[in-house]
């Protein structure tokens, strides 16, 4: 019976693994401080799936329905990049006058990485748009074997509401609602784009501050009502022993 238990755990255990590896294996976009209407830096995970070829290439295309004005790319050791700009659909106004072409595509090239690899790519970009709550970056991913011969790997598919996760997903990246005017603010790296409250953050650390001493009080009171409790039965203790010896027939102990 609790071999049987054991297995069935272990078979659970084993394809619970297999559902999340692919899952973690695509290619992924993320920010620490993607805000909407802000400036961020963004980064591009790109993980090696493959066992006998190098990934080569990267190509990223930015959303032409939620354009961004201002695009930079991180310079990256061995790697070389191209940029493609697009007409925007609809211009877009910023504090230096109306941008009416942007950035569309970002290839990446001339470095590779290896099987059981990964690599990031980053860029800044902004304003983001104020008009959604999300990103999608499609992405074309290129390897290349030992014969030379090279395959691109499409990340493109997006899932329809209620659907599960499509085989070749492409990158989401969720925005953070704009952060009211506070009694601090920080300024996107190029200080020209819109400002972003502090306070809040600072809120956080203090809350967090308060907790700690609270527990710390806490535990030192519960502490010394433990160690009352430990002298107290010592006393009841002795004086029971005490009184036993002092009855007839009783022995004293030295």
């Amino acid at each position: 019976m609790v071999r049987r238990v054991v297995v069935s755990v272990a078979a659970v255990v084993a394809v619970s693994v297999g559902l999340a590896l692919p899952a973690g294996a695509h290619v992924i976009v993320s920010s620490d401080d993607a805000t909407k209407g802000g400036f961020s830096v963004i980064s591009f995970r790109v993980p090696n799936e493959e066992t006998d070829a190098d990934t080569v290439g990267l190509k990223v295309q930015l959303p032409v329905d939620h354009p961004i004005a201002y695009v930079s790319v991180q310079s990256k050791p061995g790697w070389t990049f191209t940029t493609k700009t697009s007409k925007l659909p609809e211009p877009v106004k910023s504090d230096d006058g109306t941008v009416t072409e942007a950035i569309s595509e970002i290839d990446w090239s001339g470095g590779k990485i290896g099987p059981g690899e990964f690599d990031q790519f980053m860029i800044q970009a902004g304003p983001l748009p104020t008009d959604t709550d999300s990103l999608t970056f499609k992405v074309i991913q290129t390897y290349r074997d030992a014969a030379g011969k090279t395959t691109d790997v499409a990340w493109i598919q997006t899932a329809a509401p209620g659907q599960p996760e499509p085989a070749n997903p492409a990158p989401m990246l969720k925005l953070h609602p704009a952060a009211s005017s506070g009694s601090g603010t920080v300024g996107d790296a190029s200080g020209t784009g819109p400002q972003v409250t502090a306070a809040p953050m600072a809120a956080k650390a203090t809350t967090r501050s308060a907790s700690s001493d609270e527990i710390s009080v806490f535990a030192m009171a519960f502490g010394a009502a433990g160690l009352a409790m430990a002298i107290l039965a010592l006393v009841v203790a002795l004086g029971a022993r005490q009184r036993a010896s002092r009855r007839p027939g009783g022995s004293r102990a030295d």
